[in-house]
């Protein structure tokens, strides 16, 4: 009997908080996010394992800082095999799942064997400062390419980059290198690239002098994958473009 008074009031709760979730204007990204954390819980604990991987993926995509990583894991081992099914149909869930699967989320093994957890800043960064954060996030370790990451972020504004800025970009990033899991390269495309390398993002079939294809960009390169027989033509690799800066 109480057992059952705890689950309504839980069904009551989640309910007052997507009437919340819904109230809120999309920049409010912080509120939204503690929303979304709170629902996915509430749903957790009523064993609504898919409405709460589903509110955790929106907060993974609002707010990274407070994602509960162990959480998330413990709901996709414990996933039922129906359960399971209805989320390989839903692309949303299915890349979350991909994710929880294959990536400790954030956490680094850094060159000394030492596992570092990566926090999002808080504080406005310099250049050096945003380097060591770059460099951190495990998104790239070149020096040169973070560089010109900076110059781009900070076009028109002051040589600084604020908090909200680096965690909108950082967010984009990861959901990219989720998404950049569904493409699957030919094995005669594959040797061309290095190790870790993959496709972020892939354009709609293009005609050029080389012939029809897609337009793929890696982390390192764009490359023309040209349609029918599987080829690879590189177009550029990125250390090779020179950004110019217009001030007006």
């Amino acid at each position: 009997m109480v057992h059952h008074y705890v689950q309504n009031y839980y069904g009551e709760l989640i309910i007052l908080l997507g009437k919340a979730i819904f109230c809120v204007p999309p920049e409010n990204s912080t509120l939204l996010a503690r929303y979304f954390y709170l629902r996915g819980f509430m749903n957790t604990l009523c064993s609504k394992r898919l409405d709460a991987l589903s509110d955790f993926q929106n907060l993974y995509k609002t707010d990274m800082e407070i994602f509960p990583t162990d959480l998330v894991k413990a709901l996709v081992d414990s996933l039922q095999k129906d359960e399971r099914s209805q989320a390989d149909q839903r692309p949303e869930l299915k890349r979350l799942i991909f994710k929880v699967k294959t990536d400790n989320e954030m956490v680094l093994v850094q060159a000394d064997d030492h596992v570092k957890k990566f926090h999002l800043p808080k504080t406005h960064m310099l250049q050096e400062d945003f380097v060591k954060r770059i460099q951190e996030s495990g998104i790239v370790k070149d020096v040169a390419t973070i560089h010109r990451l900076f110059e781009a972020l900070t076009v028109g504004q002051q040589k600084q980059i604020d908090p909200e800025v680096f965690r909108v970009f950082y967010t984009f990033w990861k959901e990219t290198e989720v998404e950049a899991q569904d493409v699957h390269l030919p094995a005669e495309v594959i040797e061309h690239l290095d190790n870790n390398e993959c496709v972020y993002k892939l354009s709609c079939s293009v005609k050029t002098n080389q012939g029809v294809g897609k337009i793929a960009m890696t982390q390192k390169r764009l490359f023309l994958l040209t349609d029918g027989r599987p080829g690879f033509i590189e177009i550029t690799k990125f250390r090779d473009i020179k950004v110019w800066l217009l001030y007006v």
